[in-house]
């Protein structure tokens, strides 16, 4: 009775995150595997236009393998222009790999081109009907980096295609070619088990021999909302266990004060205090 009654006008917000936290632990982790997908490079400038199709396809590839976690584009894009990046898809260097990956929090760095879409065309006619068959091939490489080991574990092309036939009486109502091709060579990607076993395997590893530090969350006033990389931990004051060196965004708000935001690397020991600032009356 005295839980319960403990429970009582603690914000709703927090009792909920709670309660759906109780419900789905059994069967998930908080410790999902971070990915971050980059934008789609792409040679050709008309192939350009399918970029955001084809990371998307491959984000929800990824998600069905497991306990998966994807960095937001617009946090991608906002780190890559903070670091000067400009196409993240480009990035080579391992000094940029492990500086991207301490911002972003991700362990695993997921880099797409598509290299071609080419199609082929034949026509043929009889008995007063003309007919016009395609076949779309699309070509897409993978290339996967270890950010915190700034190396490249995973490399292959895979290939997809598409056909379309259309005749003189009316379309076939089939859509783009060079996107349904694009969509089958990620479905192929899909069925490679060392693909699949880069994310898997990192899932599976045992929590336990990692090292974490604490970090103690209390700023001034209490029972303040808390974010670490964009999900919600709770209300302040808090105290999460942390990869050390694996940078972390810490947001702090509170209804009535200016929000608090830092991106810091989890030491032994460490504390932030932080005091909020009043929002100006209007």
């Amino acid at each position: 009775m005295k839980k319960l009654i403990s429970l009582v006008g603690r914000p709703i917000k927090q009792l909920l995150f709670w309660a759906i936290l109780l419900l789905v632990s059994p069967l998930t982790s908080l410790a999902d595997v971070r990915v971050a997908v980059t934008p789609f490079e792409a040679g050709d400038y008309a192939l350009r236009k399918y970029g955001d199709y084809a990371r998307g396809e491959l984000e929800n590839l990824i998600l069905n393998f497991g306990n998966v976690q994807i960095v937001e584009r617009t946090r991608m894009d906002s780190m890559g222009e903070e670091l000067s990046f400009g196409n993240l898809s480009g990035m080579a260097d391992p000094n940029q790999i492990a500086q991207f990956g301490r911002m972003s929090g991700a362990k695993i760095l997921v880099i797409g081109s598509i290299l071609k879409a080419d199609t082929g065309e034949k026509s043929f006619g009889g008995f007063g009907i003309s007919t016009r068959s395609s076949q779309t091939i699309a070509t897409v490489r993978i290339r996967v980096l270890d950010i915190q080991k700034g190396t490249v574990v995973y490399s292959t092309t895979v290939k997809g295609s598409s056909s379309n036939i259309s005749t003189s009486y009316g379309g076939s109502g089939q859509r783009d070619g060079r996107s349904a091709a694009i969509e089958d060579a990620l479905k192929n990607l899909g069925t490679d088990q060392k693909f699949k076993e880069l994310f898997t395997k990192l899932d599976s590893q045992n929590d336990a021999e990692i090292v974490k530090v604490k970090l103690d969350v209390a700023p001034v006033p209490d029972n303040c909302d808390l974010e670490i990389n964009g999900v919600y931990y709770g209300s302040t004051p808090a105290s999460l266990e942390l990869i050390p060196g694996n940078a972390v965004t810490v947001k702090i708000t509170k209804a009535g004060y200016l929000a608090w935001e830092k991106t810091l690397s989890p030491t032994v020991g460490m504390r932030i205090t932080p005091e909020l600032e009043k929002k100006p009356a209007n």
